[in-house]
């Protein structure tokens, strides 16, 4: 249970602290494309909603892929001692990425950023997206820090199913926090160190709880 709300915290904000950087282009390009003009507020969500469905779809089916591995895996190593490997490890790269993403922020937007530019520019030249549901089930894809910190954290979690609804709950936490961004993007810019600072210390407690629950496993 604690695991649960620990993956949709960590998608909520981290996505309010990391997705609001790195995704609003996103968020701007579901609603340029398929937003009628002047759309009022329901009919400008309705896209945002579909595209984010998308999304949690594709993080649903990343999560049971994950944790099937995890499983695989387990017939070649000790069980105990390859669960306990993947705690640690998911523990230490949200406690780094965490710790970079609000004291090295420039070192990482940098990175991202010039590596989403591209993917974008290639998806935007290179495919016609037919309607926004199909636009987050394959933008849900893309790679992100913040989605390997999860997909590495679930993989070491001991049901495929809690597997697979951990990054339900995780892309329902980053959905919310999109479009919440895209309604009140303005105004939350203004509280954004806010965000950091809570999207670091939720990373940062869910990596020592991996920690922990390796060591003690």
């Amino acid at each position: 249970m604690y695991e649960l709300i620990g993956f949709f915290s960590l998608g909520f904000f981290g996505g309010f602290g990391h997705c609001i950087f790195m995704c609003n282009p996103f968020v701007l390009f579901v609603a340029s494309k398929f937003a009628p003009s002047n759309p009022g507020y329901i009919n400008y969500l309705i896209p945002q909603l579909k595209y984010n469905l998308g999304r949690i779809i594709t993080y649903t089916f990343l999560g049971f892929i994950f944790g099937s591995l995890r499983n695989i895996s387990e017939l070649f190593t000790g069980i105990i001692s390859f669960q306990k490997l993947l705690s640690i490890s998911a523990g230490i790269f949200l406690i780094l990425y965490a710790t970079f993403d609000i004291w090295g922020f420039k070192i990482i937007s940098k990175l991202e950023n010039n590596y989403f530019t591209q993917i974008i520019r290639y998806l935007i030249s290179n495919f016609k997206f037919s309607s926004p549901f199909l636009t987050g089930v394959v933008l849900g894809f893309l790679p992100c820090g913040l989605l390997y910190g999860a997909l590495i954290g679930v993989s070491s979690l001991n049901n495929v199913i809690k597997s697979a609804v951990s990054m339900s709950l995780f892309g329902l936490g980053t959905s919310l926090s999109l479009i919440v961004i895209a309604v009140f993007g303005n105004i939350l810019l203004k509280y954004r160190k806010i965000f950091r600072i809570l999207s670091f210390l939720i990373m940062s407690g869910m990596g020592i709880f991996f920690i922990v629950s390796g060591i003690k496993f």
